[in-house]
C-alpha cells in the first residue's frame, strides 16, 4: 500500500470514528425515529391552500425540528468528509474491445496507442475508436482542446472512458488559458483589458460563459445587455441587466443597471463582456493585469466535452476531472444505460443559449454538469463531485412526450449549485424508476451561481433554487420515485420543488423520507403542486408540521440555524 493510500485510509478511519461519536453512523433504519408530537399521530392538513403557519397540525409539539448544535454540525462535517473522500476515489475499470491509451505526459500521437508503453498524447486520433472499445487516460495527465472542437466528436456507443496508472485524475479543461501578455490594456489609465484571438472564433455560438481566476480563487461576473425587442434580441436598449446579491468570489454585491454601449463601459471589479461583433472579451480588473494579479486566467467556452451518438447507449465515464466548461460537460441524447462514476466537475456553465427565452429582454444563460436530453432509459450518476455549477449538477430533460425511467443519482457531493438535481419537462411524460439517495448537497444558490438574474420564484419572495426540482408536467411517477437518505445542508431559496406528479402511493407522487435538512428559518422548505395546490412551506416549525401532517418526511430530520 503506497503512502497516498495509507494517508487516505487514515483520514477515512478518523472520519468514521468521528462520524460514530456524533451519532451519524447509524443506518437510516437504525436512526432515532422522529418523536410523535404528544404521542399522537398528526391529522391531515385541513386546508392545503392556506399558508403552512396557519395550517400546521394542531397536535404538533416539536421534536424533530431542532436547533443545529455544535455536536450535530461536527457530525454533519464528518458525513460530508466521508462522502467527499468517496468521490475522490477511483471506480473499478473494466475494459472491452480495443483498448486505447492516452497520456499527455508520456504519449506521442504517432504511437499505436494500444498499450500503456505507446500511448497517444492527445485525443486527435480518437476517430479510430469503434463501438465497443475502451479509452483510458493516464492519471496525472492534463488535456486541453487542440482545436476549437469537442475533445471527441461523435463518440461511438458502448464505449468506456476511464483511467490507468497512478496519481491524480486526468483533467479536462473546457477553457483557454490567457497569459499576461495576451491581455491588452485599452489605455494607460484604464482598468479595462481585452483579449482577442481570431483563430478561436469567439462569436455568439462560442460564447465565453465564465472567467475563472487563480484556479477558483475568484471568477468574473458576466455583463449582459438588455434589448428593446425580447423576441429577436437585435436592438440593445443601451443598458446592462441588473443583478442582485452577486458574488465574484471576493465580494458579494448588487449591480444596478447602468448605461452601456461597449466593453469600454464596464463597471465593477472582475466584470467582463463578450463582444460578439468584435470577437473580443473585455475585462475590468482593478488590480492590474489579471494574469499577474491571480496567476492564471481561464476563459470557459460553450462547448461540451464530447459529442455522442443519438441515442447514446451503454456509455461509461469513470474517474475524470472536468473543469471550466461554459456550457454542459456531458450531454447525451435519448440515453440508454449512461453511467458516470467518480468524476469531478468544477465551474460549469454561464454561456448564453441564444435560441431560448424569447419572453426575456436578455440572453438566457445555461450550464449543467451532466444532462441527458429527451428520453432516458438508464442513467446513473454516482460518487461524483460538483462545485460551482451555474444551473444543475445532474439532470434529464425534455420538451416532448417521452419516457424517462431508471434514473439513479446516488452518493454525490454537490455544492454551490442552483439545483443539485433537476428532472425537467414541458410535456406530459413519465418519470419512473427514479432513485435519489445518499447525496450531500450544500451551499445551494451560492458562489458562481449567484449570477443568475432569474432568482425569485414567482409567487414567493425566495429563490427557486433547490436540492431537487421536478419541473413541468404533469408527469407520471408510476409510484416509483424516491428521494431518501440525502443531506440538504443550506440554501438561500428552497430545499424541494415539485410541480405536477401523478401517483397514488405517496402524498404528492414522490416518496420523500429519511432525509436530513439544515437551514435558516428565513427560507422556504418546499413548494409542492399537484395534490398540494402549489403551497409553499416555510422552513419553520409550523411549516414542517404541515408537511409532516401530509405524510411527507415522516422520518426526516430537520435542523434550523439558532
Amino acid at each position: 500500500m503506497n503512502y497516498r493510500m495509507l494517508s487516505l485510509f487514515a483520514l477515512l478511519l478518523a472520519v468514521v470514528l468521528l462520524f460514530s461519536a456524533c451519532g451519524f453512523s447509524k443506518t437510516p433504519d437504525e436512526q432515532d425515529q422522529p418523536k410523535t408530537p404528544g404521542g399522537q399521530t398528526p391529522g391531515d392538513q385541513t386546508n392545503p391552500s392556506e399558508t403552512p403557519d396557519e395550517s400546521g397540525d394542531p397536535d404538533w409539539q416539536g421534536g424533530f425540528f431542532e436547533p443545529l448544535t455544535a455536536e450535530v454540525r461536527v457530525g454533519l462535517a464528518a458525513v460530508y468528509t466521508q462522502k467527499l473522500i468517496a468521490t475522490q476515489g477511483f471506480a473499478p475499470v473494466t475494459t472491452h474491445g480495443t483498448v486505447y491509451y492516452i497520456s499527455s505526459v508520456n504519449g506521442k500521437d504517432y504511437n499505436a496507442g494500444t498499450s500503456p508503453k505507446a500511448p497517444w498524447r492527445t485525443l486527435a486520433n480518437c476517430s479510430r475508436v469503434k463501438e465497443g472499445d475502451t479509452i483510458l487516460f493516464e492519471c496525472g495527465s492534463v488535456f486541453r482542446r487542440t482545436k476549437n472542437d469537442y475533445f471527441i466528436r461523435d463518440l461511438p456507443n458502448r464505449v468506456t472512458l476511464a483511467t490507468y496508472g497512478e496519481g491524480a485524475k486526468p483533467i479536462f479543461y473546457g477553457s483557454i488559458n490567457v497569459p499576461a501578455e495576451k491581455w491588452i490594456r485599452v489605455s494607460q489609465n484604464s482598468d479595462i483589458y481585452y483579449f482577442e484571438d481570431r483563430s478561436l472564433k469567439l462569436n455568439i455560438y462560442n460564447d465565453v460563459g465564465a472567467i475563472v481566476f487563480g484556479d477558483g480563487e475568484a471568477w468574473g461576473i458576466k455583463t449582459l445587455q438588455t434589448f428593446s425587442d425580447p423576441e429577436t434580441k437585435k436592438n440593445p436598449d443601451g443598458y446592462t441587466l441588473a443583478l442582485e446579491g452577486v458574488s465574484n468570489g471576493i465580494e458579494t454585491k448588487d449591480i444596478p443597471s447602468y448605461p452601456f454601449t461597449s466593453g469600454l463601459s464596464l463597471q465593477g471589479d472582475l466584470s467582463f463582456y463578450h463582444d460578439y461583433n468584435e470577437k473580443r472579451v473585455y475585462l475590468l480588473c482593478e488590480g492590474g493585469n489579471p494574469a499577474e494579479r491571480f496567476g492564471s486566467v481561464e476563459l470557459s467556452l460553450s462547448m461540451f466535452a464530447f459529442s455522442m451518438q443519438n441515442p447514446a447507449a451503454d456509455i461509461t465515464v469513470l474517474n475524470l476531472d472536468f473543469r471550466n466548461f461554459g456550457s454542459h460537460v456531458l450531454r447525451p441524447m435519448n440515453c440508454e444505460n449512461f453511467t458516470v462514476k467518480n468524476c469531478e466537475f468544477r465551474f460549469v456553465g454561464g454561456a448564453i443559449q441564444s435560441d431560448y427565452g424569447t419572453w426575456r429582454n436578455y440572453y438566457t444563460r445555461l450550464g449543467n454538469a451532466v444532462e441527458n436530453w429527451n428520453s432516458c432509459n438508464g442513467m446513473l450518476v454516482e460518487n461524483c463531485f460538483f462545485d460551482q455549477i451555474y444551473d444543475t449538477a445532474a439532470t434529464t430533460q425534455s420538451n416532448s412526450d417521452v419516457v424517462s425511467k431508471n434514473i439513479v443519482y446516488r452518493n454525490n457531493v454537490m455544492q454551490n449549485v442552483w439545483f443539485g438535481i433537476e428532472l425537467w419537462t414541458t410535456s406530459n411524460v413519465e418519470f419512473s424508476g427514479v432513485d435519489v439517495t445518499g447525496n450531500y448537497c450544500t451551499k445551494i444558490g451560492e458562489g458562481f451561481t449567484t449570477q443568475r438574474p432569474d432568482k425569485i420564484d414567482p409567487g414567493t419572495t425566495f429563490s427557486v433554487n433547490a436540492f431537487i426540482k421536478v419541473s413541468g408536467g404533469p408527469y407520471d411517477t408510476k409510484d416509483d420515485f424516491s428521494v431518501t437518505h440525502n443531506y440538504i445542508d443550506g440554501t438561500n431559496g428552497k430545499m424541494l420543488f415539485c410541480n405536477y406528479p401523478k401517483g397514488t402511493s405517496y402524498p404528492n407522487g414522490i416518496l420523500f423520507d429519511y432525509n436530513t435538512y439544515v437551514g435558516s428559518t428565513e427560507v422556504d422548505f418546499a413548494r409542492f403542486f399537484g395534490k398540494m395546490n402549489g403551497t409553499t412551506y416555510a422552513y419553520t416549525e409550523n411549516g414542517i408540521a404541515a408537511v409532516w401532517a401530509r405524510g411527507i418526511e415522516k422520518n426526516g430530520k430537520f435542523y434550523y440555524l439558532p
